[in-house]
């Protein structure tokens, strides 16, 4: 059994808030942000100075930095700045959700603002609802922070991931949140900020950071029965199992990475007899006793400190339930790209053609979608027969207008890949612009157009039938 425990306490001279404003989150995100970041501060020296940022497609500063004497650079509030926290306040309540999740810009922003301040022990807490775009890594975020910092001491980074859903399951280790935390040395955390306590705030300064490129070396002669996660998440335990012949193992070597650290301990393997167990987890006292009662018996491994959160989980699993969640499929997209996407690059096409008559190509349009919202998108690749570079801009623009919906309680990250086709006017012909499709998403389409026109065709039968019975 291993899990990822508790670390030391940060101690920061200056904390700078990065708030998630992209419309996948809830809209209160920010507000209940601006609580826990308030009660954050709460708990540090009234020396330490803080600043605040948002961020969907673009990043923007939430505080106005007050200026000093020419030449110097400006001076950040302390926490202890009624005002300053009144004024962060009302920001944070006037953010509308916006498009686009780019944490490269974020973190690039807040770099800068960081190396203006000079702190000697900074803070970053990044609060997100974790639907992040998994093309952009950690090497691409990371260098952006870098570029910002210049010359600048690196912050230590805390994630505070607000999904009711990751709360419920738990964050796996190839989550793109925890992938990101694990490649920057981020410390992380699941909460639900609206029933944040203080005290618990107040925690979140000791949060571990995420274990990644988990291993374990172990003698040849002992086989597991699944293979490892790929990296440990603060909170999650994992339960390793396999079966040995000859000796048992008298001792595992945990391996992983921690940022740009590696790290290796071992452990003695300590023996426990074979006796039937089951985990048994209940929220009322008198569940626990039947189930003694009926001879189950908690694991070993099983503390007293881990009942509390097993009994959240389990009222979170209770209120939210299992129920299927709807996902996004190819013939939604599809349509959503024809109706949103499509005439809008045909009408960057028209404009491209008063600049070159003869303008023709190939374009591929990438996007990637959470819950209903474009995290990310560009202009993948392009292959034209002349440069124009306002074309690109304006097709690169069409690609953030695509509009899906948001399935029931998906979580799932979907990649959209859109290549067009642009093919310059013959002889006075009007100009066109074409997707490129294979077979199945055709079949896809035409099967969907055929039940459009179906129930269509239905639904005015039925009409015509309701006015005749009403003459």
């Amino acid at each position: 059994v291993l899990r990822l425990g508790a670390s030391r306490a940060i101690k920061p001279d200056h904390v700078l808030l990065v708030v998630d404003r992209s419309r996948s989150g809830a809209s209160a995100l920010p507000r209940e942000a601006g609580r826990m970041f308030g009660e954050l501060l709460a708990a540090l020296p009234d020396s330490t100075t803080f600043d605040a940022l948002s961020f969907a497609r673009t990043a923007e500063g939430l505080l106005r930095a007050e200026r000093l004497a020419e030449g110097q650079a400006p001076r950040a509030p302390r926490v202890d700045d009624a005002q300053a926290r009144a004024e962060l306040e009302r920001s944070l309540r006037a953010i509308q959700p916006d498009t686009g999740t780019d944490l490269r810009a974020a973190l690039r922003l807040a770099g800068e603002r960081l190396a203006a301040r000079g702190a000697k022990r900074p803070l970053l807490v990044v609060v997100t609802d974790g639907m992040l775009p998994p093309s952009i890594g950690a090497d691409a975020i990371g260098q952006a922070l870098d570029d910002g910092l210049g010359k600048a001491r690196s912050p230590e980074i805390l994630f505070v991931v607000d999904d009711p859903l990751l709360n419920v399951r738990g964050l796996p280790g190839d989550h793109p949140v925890a992938d990101l935390a694990a490649g920057l040395g981020a410390r992380i955390s699941l909460e639900t900020l609206a029933t944040l306590a203080p005290a618990d705030a107040r925690e979140l300064l000791r949060a571990p950071q995420v274990l990644g490129d988990l291993q374990l070396a172990l003698p040849e002669r002992v086989t597991l029965d699944a293979p490892l996660p790929t990296g440990l998440v603060a909170g999650d335990f994992l339960v390793v199992e396999g079966s040995y012949t000859g000796r048992a193992p008298s001792k595992v070597e945990v391996r992983g990475r921690l940022g740009s650290s590696r790290v290796r301990t071992s452990f003695r393997a300590a023996s426990r007899s074979a006796v039937p167990e089951a985990f048994a987890a209940a929220v009322r006292e008198g569940d626990r006793a039947r189930a003694r009662e009926e001879g189950f018996v908690l694991p070993d491994w099983y503390r007293g400190s881990m009942r509390r959160t097993t009994e959240l989980n389990l009222a979170q699993a209770g209120r939210v339930g299992w129920q299927a969640s709807g996902q996004l499929d190819a013939s939604i997209v599809q349509r959503q790209l024809r109706t949103r996407v499509l005439p809008r690059a045909r009408a960057c096409y028209n404009r491209a053609l008063t600049r070159n008559q003869v303008l023709g190509g190939r374009v591929e349009l990438h996007m990637e979608v959470g819950k209903g919202e474009v995290m990310y998108a560009e202009l993948r690749s392009s292959e034209l027969s002349a440069g124009d570079p306002d074309l690109l801009g304006c097709l690169e623009e069409a690609a953030w207008s695509l509009d899906v919906p948001a399935g029931h309680l998906d979580s799932q990250v979907y990649v959209v890949r859109y290549p067009l086709e642009l093919v310059a006017p013959e002889g006075g012909v009007a100009p066109r612009i074409g997707e490129q499709r294979d077979p199945v998403f055709e079949r896809l389409l035409h099967s969907a157009d055929v039940l459009a026109d179906y129930q269509a065709a239905r639904k005015a039968e039925a009409e015509s039938d309701g006015d005749g019975d009403s003459r």
